[in-house]
C-alpha cells in the first residue's frame, strides 16, 4: 500500500510510514522476521527495570547478557567473560549480576560446590520456541509456590518453637524434664573408654555390646528397638 503525499510504504499491522523501505514477508519458521539469532523480552518488566535501574554499569552488563543468551535462556557469558568483553572488573560485573537477580531479571538456575549459576528470568526474556517458553514458565511458577509454602511451613513451625519455649517459661513445672546420657544417644552410655548400648523392655535391662563409636552404640539400641516392636506386634 502507498500514500500519494510520502511516496512511502505503510506498515499494514501498524499503520506507520516507512519511507524508501521495501515491505518484505516474514518467511515461514521466522515469525519476527529476523535472519540471525534473537529472543524476546517482555515489555512491562523490562520498563519495570528501567525504573529502577541506578547505574549503567547494571544495564551495560544486562545489554552483554542479553546480546549472549543462549537457547533455554542459559547465559552465554560468565562474569568474567562479561568483564573482558566490557572492560569492567569482573567483581563489578558479579555485583551487577546481584542487582539483576534481586530485580527479577535474573534466576539461579543451580548451585554447585557454592557456585550459582544463573539463567534468565522467562518472565522477562526467553530465547527459545514458544512451547518450551510455556513449560519453562510452569516450572518456574511451580517452584515459586513450593518456595512459598515450604517458607510459609518454616515460619509456623519457627512460631511453636517461640510459643513452647514461652510456656516452658511460664509453666516449668508442668514439662518434665528430658534425660540426655552421657553420650548424647539414647541407649548409650560410656563404659570403660568405650560405648554400651542398653536397652529396657518390661523394667528388665538388657546389654547389647560395646562398640567404639557412640554411633555404632546407638544404631545397635535401634535395631534392637525395631525388633522388640515388630515381636511386641505380633504378640
Amino acid at each position: 500500500m502507498t500514500d500519494s503525499m510520502t511516496d512511502g510504504v505503510i506498515g499494514v499491522g501498524t499503520g506507520e510510514v516507512m519511507a524508501d523501505q521495501k515491505a518484505r514477508k516474514a518467511k515461514k519458521g521466522q515469525p519476527n522476521g529476523f535472519v540471525k539469532a534473537w529472543a524476546s523480552v517482555s515489555c512491562a518488566p523490562l520498563f519495570a527495570f528501567a525504573v529502577r535501574v541506578k547505574s549503567a554499569t547494571d544495564l551495560r552488563v544486562l545489554l552483554a547478557l542479553l546480546g549472549s543468551v543462549q537457547y533455554g535462556n542459559d547465559l552465554g557469558m560468565d562474569a568474567r567473560g562479561v568483564g573482558a568483553a566490557l572492560g569492567i572488573h569482573r567483581a563489578n560485573v558479579s555485583k551487577s549480576i546481584k542487582r539483576l537477580t534481586e530485580c527479577g531479571v535474573l534466576d539461579v538456575r543451580d548451585v554447585i560446590s557454592g557456585i550459582p549459576f544463573y539463567c534468565f528470568n522467562p518472565d522477562f526474556s526467553w530465547r527459545g520456541s514458544g512451547r518450551s517458553h510455556v513449560i519453562a514458565s510452569s516450572a518456574r511458577e511451580k517452584a515459586a509456590k513450593l518456595a512459598a509454602k515450604e517458607a510459609r511451613e518454616a515460619d509456623n513451625l519457627a512460631r511453636l518453637r517461640v510459643a513452647r519455649m514461652r510456656f516452658m517459661q511460664a509453666h516449668p513445672s508442668a514439662v518434665s524434664p528430658v534425660k540426655v546420657s552421657s553420650s548424647g544417644y539414647k541407649g548409650v552410655s560410656e563404659f570403660r573408654g568405650k560405648f554400651r548400648a542398653q536397652i529396657q523392655r518390661q523394667c528388665k535391662r538388657y546389654t547389647l555390646g560395646t562398640y567404639d563409636t557412640a554411633i555404632e552404640a546407638h544404631n545397635a539400641y535401634l535395631a534392637a528397638a525395631r525388633e522388640l516392636s515388630i515381636h511386641k506386634a505380633k504378640d
